[in-house]
């Protein structure tokens, strides 16, 4: 992954902690699954992604499905 890729992914994650999401855990493969404070959202983060805006639409989705956590 690449250092811009690298950003980006650290970038959604803080969006997504900064609206009540954790890293849940990571999977054997290396992607993050995330999960919402609520308990009732769940997405998964791609370790190498095709689409080169995939880190920012997760954290946009994120933020979107449950903004309070």
């Amino acid at each position: 992954m690449s250092t811009e890729d690298e950003k980006e992914k650290q970038k959604a994650i803080a969006a997504g902690e900064g609206a009540g999401w954790s890293v849940a855990r990571v999977t054997s493969k290396g992607y993050m699954v995330m999960h919402c404070g609520c308990g009732d959202h769940q997405e998964t983060l791609k370790k190498t992604p095709s689409n080169p805006d995939h880190f920012r639409q997760k954290a946009r989705k994120m933020v979107r499905d449950c903004p309070t956590g």
